[in-house]
């Protein structure tokens, strides 16, 4: 255990070297594609004690140690292999933003399992939908909008995710989250036939389009 934590405290060094040299990230960077395959390596040894380094990293964006995003990313690469650690860490996340009163920065850790979508039905594609479509009865307006947002990935050839966001868009009691729902199913073309959007509604979000939009993002670098 003390090698592999010695291991993934050299990782996090490239880590954050590779991050001060490439602040935007480079598509196919071959040091990055090294980092991530010592990452998989690591989780394929010992995935108790990696999933436990990143379950403990900090949450805040720009705070030293935060790594998590480049962790997750790597692990996607083969998510069927990983799917357990992956899975745990998405339960941990939503789970925390749903007690925050701003999550806005753990939902965007959320926002990275999209990363691994493929359109393929696999069976980790249909795990993690599954869990995004429970996030939708969180009692957070933050959580269920994001978690919205994140079904345009996953929901285009399924009819019971796609009935589950048209009754959020007549039932929901956050106006935000509704007009977020409205602007995710038109984008997919599912609207309902006889849906009319309220004319207050249109109005909420014609003069305070930047609220609606907080639903989910934030430029907050710290939740807490």
């Amino acid at each position: 255990m003390v090698a592999v934590e010695a291991k993934l405290k050299l990782l996090d060094e490239r880590l954050e070297k590779y991050s001060d040299s490439n602040p935007y990230g480079v598509e196919d960077d071959p040091e990055q594609k090294a980092i991530y395959s010592d990452i998989r390596n690591l989780a394929e040894q010992a995935p108790q004690v990696v999933a436990s380094h990143i379950r403990n990293m900090p949450m805040g964006l720009a705070e030293p140690g935060n790594y998590r995003d480049d962790y997750v990313e790597a692990l996607l690469k083969d998510p069927d292999k990983f799917s357990n650690l992956l899975l745990s860490e998405l339960d941990f996340l939503i789970h925390q933003a749903g007690k925050l009163l701003h999550p806005q920065c753990v939902l965007s850790y959320v926002s990275v399992f999209g990363v691994g979508y493929t359109g393929k039905e696999t069976d980790f594609e249909r795990r993690v939908r599954n869990r995004v479509l429970e996030a939708l009865d969180s009692d957070s307006p933050y959580v269920r909008g994001h978690c919205i947002n994140l079904l345009l990935d996953f929901a285009y050839e399924n009819e019971y995710c796609i009935r589950r966001m048209q009754k959020i868009l007549t039932e929901d009691t956050d106006w935000r989250v509704r007009d977020v729902t409205f602007d995710i199913l038109r984008e997919m073309n599912k609207l309902p036939a006889d849906y009319r959007r309220p004319f207050s509604q249109r109005l909420l979000a014609l003069f305070f389009p930047s609220v609606k939009m907080k639903v989910w993002t934030d430029s907050r670098m710290s939740c807490f």
